[in-house]
């Protein structure tokens, strides 16, 4: 699914839009607070969900060519986070969900198995 589109079905507040805002197409989602889990996985095409509002998830996403990041719980996103994703033309999104309500809706929107 489009990100633009994944973004407006489920109401995902859009703090940056890189470049590639328009292209990027998500198939699969990673739901992750630690980044040194993130790094063992390949990212294109992937939608990162995490509760940590910090540099350090943007420089991951990065690493691994993620499509977006999507920070839960409404964090505050501090001001040099959006900077760097304007720097690094990394998708950035926000919701005031949870990050298990977030994966869920994902989920059923981007047709995970169900079982």
């Amino acid at each position: 699914m489009k990100l633009p589109d994944l973004a407006a079905e489920l109401g995902f507040e859009i703090r940056v839009r890189a470049d590639s805002w328009s292209r990027v197409e998500v198939t699969r989602v990673m739901a992750s607070d630690l980044m040194s889990d993130v790094l063992t996985e390949e990212g294109d095409r992937t939608l990162l969900v995490s509760a940590l509002a910090s540099d350090q998830t943007l420089r991951t996403a990065h690493l691994i060519d993620a499509a977006a990041v999507l920070v839960t719980r409404g964090k505050r996103l501090p001001e040099s986070m959006e900077e760097l994703s304007q720097e690094l033309s990394v998708n950035l999104l926000r919701t005031p969900a949870s990050t298990y309500e977030t994966c869920v809706h994902l989920g059923r929107l981007l047709g995970a198995p169900q079982g």
